[in-house]
């Protein structure tokens, strides 16, 4: 077992306290979609509990069908690149910055692309983030709002045009932190987030109404409802279990602790009233830098899981967490790589956790678990499974390990059902570019050792940023740009009347109706094609649209 790894750089604390091709590639040709199982990937880590994973199958990864780099008007997006674009189904919203003409300082800003085509369809400006923080947005389909952190203020923008809805300004920045929103609490729905203090002791909870003001429900969006302290904050991301996935009305959220005398907690919340009803501290002493994820575990009782970062040690200098989610008990505790990423809780009681980066004691990885209620057992460990010590000199060095996973890449799986699991996760930048665009995304057979061959199912190069998944389509930032992977059967209902046939080609021809058969964002001889090769395959199938 490695102690230490190689590498001359900075201290770790130092580390930490100092930063707490253009346009549109087309692709023509059309494959079968993957079964459709969700509407979409609304907001970090894919649904309010945070639970990282779908039932909705990962597309072939080979190469993108689109890939946008640049805004309306041509110029060059940089991309928040850690920050996990979210959709749904029908728009996808990531986070960036250009350079307006003739400014001398970049214009930060949350975009809505075509899912599509990936042209654009609207920006709204927002506050510069505080830290270079990797907050990603929330798709409110509820209220049709598209909702951000940045700077010090929350805001709602309106998901067809981007208009400002509400906004809500703190005393205290946003850094890394993610908005979850509830959507099962009839007219007094909610959207929790969390500010900053890292190393201090000043963070808070707050909790915001989105819901109109009417009877039942006295406060206007945008307003603040409750807020509790937590302690020390920095990416501590809430989430919420809906009660028909077996919540009780509890919002959950992890903290630093009060830093650097106690260690991390996890607190529960009250939705209603903002009353604590538990909190627990990390059996070891570091602290809890990201979010929890909230689910059933492999028995049905629901659960609380956290990973925590530790500024010290190896690649098992952390600590994985399991907290019964009504009392607030530990259920157990073992050691992992230090993460800021949420663990991506699946069915059968599969626990999956990235973490790790080039240096200061540890290497990028993926650790899969095994719950068993009260115990748990680690099933394998990317870098130490596949490590080979070239140079004998007990480092695990580059070229030595299959690279995967990191700290901040938040891994996404899917469970379908009709096989194994498997999960698209990008690995860290090479050493020294700590928050630098990805550039190698992987789908991985979990039921597979790292060191089998079939381990590694499909790879691509220019992607890897934190990926969403929507109705058999994947997005993710890297290098390149905002990618898209996966196809969509073409739409060709042309005349909008229910039924595929002759009557579409004829609406084509004459230039009415939706046009845009193979949603490219485009009007080409490449729809009239798919068009006729729909209209053939419904009328041997008697299609009829549901």
């Amino acid at each position: 077992m490695p102690k230490r790894i190689a590498g001359d750089l900075p201290s770790e604390s130092t580390f930490f306290r100092g930063v707490l091709a253009s346009g549109v590639l087309g692709v023509c040709t059309l494959g079968a979609a993957p079964a459709v199982a969700q509407p979409g990937w609304p907001m970090l880590a894919g649904n309010p509990g945070r639970t990282g994973a779908s039932h909705s199958a990962i597309p072939t990864i080979t190469a993108p069908t689109w890939i946008r780099a640049s805004d309306e008007d041509g110029r060059l997006i940089t991309f928040s690149a850690h920050a996990c674009p979210v959709t749904d189904g029908d728009v996808v919203l990531a986070i960036g910055r250009v350079r307006p003409f003739g400014a001398t300082v970049d214009s930060h800003r949350i975009f809505a692309f075509d899912v599509y085509s990936g042209l654009p369809r609207w920006h709204a400006v927002v506050q510069s983030p505080v830290s270079d923080s990797i907050s990603t947005p929330l798709v409110d389909a509820q209220h049709s709002t598209a909702i951000h952190a940045s700077g010090t203020v929350l805001a709602a923008f309106d998901l067809s045009n981007g208009a400002t809805v509400w906004q809500r300004s703190f005393p205290r920045p946003i850094v890394n932190a993610s908005p979850v929103a509830t959507a099962d609490r009839g007219p007094r729905d909610r959207v929790f987030i969390t500010d900053y203090d890292g190393l201090g002791t000043l963070g808070s909870i707050y909790c915001i109404n989105i819901d109109p003001c009417a009877a039942g429900n006295p406060y206007q969006p945008g307003e603040v409802v409750w807020s509790a302290p937590i302690g020390g904050s920095s990416g501590n991301s809430p989430a919420y279990l809906p009660a028909v996935d077996g919540g009780i009305g509890l919002v959950y959220v992890a903290s630093v602790g009060d830093y650097p005398v106690v260690p991390g907690v996890v607190f529960a919340f009250d939705v209603e009233s903002g009353a604590p009803v538990w909190q627990a501290e990390n059996p070891s002493p570091d602290g809890f830098f990201g979010g929890v994820s909230v689910a059933p575990d492999v028995f049905g009782v629901p659960s609380v899981f956290a990973a925590t970062y530790a500024f010290g040690g190896a690649t098992d200098s952390a600590r994985l967490v399991k907290f019964d989610a009504q009392s607030g008990e530990v259920l157990w505790s073992t050691s992992c790589n230090r993460t800021q990423a949420i663990p991506v809780v699946m069915p059968g009681g599969k626990i999956l956790v990235s973490g790790g980066f080039h240096g200061y004691g540890t290497v990028p990885t993926l650790e899969l678990f095994q719950d068993s209620g009260c115990t748990v057992d680690r099933v394998w460990h990317s870098a130490l499974d596949t490590w080979t010590d070239l140079n004998g000199d007990g480092d695990i060095d580059p070229g030595e390990y299959l690279p995967v996973g990191g700290w901040i890449i938040q891994p996404l799986v899917s469970a379908t059902g009709d096989g194994p699991a498997h999960a698209l996760v990008g690995v860290l930048a090479p050493t020294g570019a700590f928050f630098a665009p990805a550039n190698q995304l992987f789908t991985l057979n979990l039921a597979r050792h790292p060191t089998d061959p079939s381990f590694i199912v499909g790879s691509h190069s220019g992607a890897g940023g934190s990926a969403s998944l929507a109705g058999g389509l994947a997005f993710s930032i890297g290098v390149n740009g905002l990618h898209r992977f996966g196809f969509l059967p073409p739409l060709a209902d042309v005349d909008l009347n229910g039924e595929v046939s002759i009557d579409d080609l004829s609406a084509w021809e004459q230039l009415l109706g939706r046009r845009d058969v193979d949603r490219n964002g485009l009007v080409t001889s490449a729809d009239r094609a798919a068009l006729i090769g729909a209209i053939r395959a419904a009328d041997r199938a008697g299609w009829r649209a549901p």
